[in-house]
């Protein structure tokens, strides 16, 4: 019984950190996209 809850404190704490890590890399992905339509528009108005 012990054991069992362990294991589920344990598979829930790295579903965890995995949603973080998620969450990161789609922070990362939203900073990737606006950089780009930044410089899309900076060429554009530069033409």
């Amino acid at each position: 019984m012990r054991l069992g809850s362990l294991k589920l404190s344990y598979s829930a704490r790295t579903d965890l950190r995995r949603n973080r890590d998620e969450k990161a890399e789609t922070i990362r992905g939203l900073g990737y996209i606006v950089s780009d339509v930044n410089q899309l528009l900076f060429a554009s108005a530069g033409r």
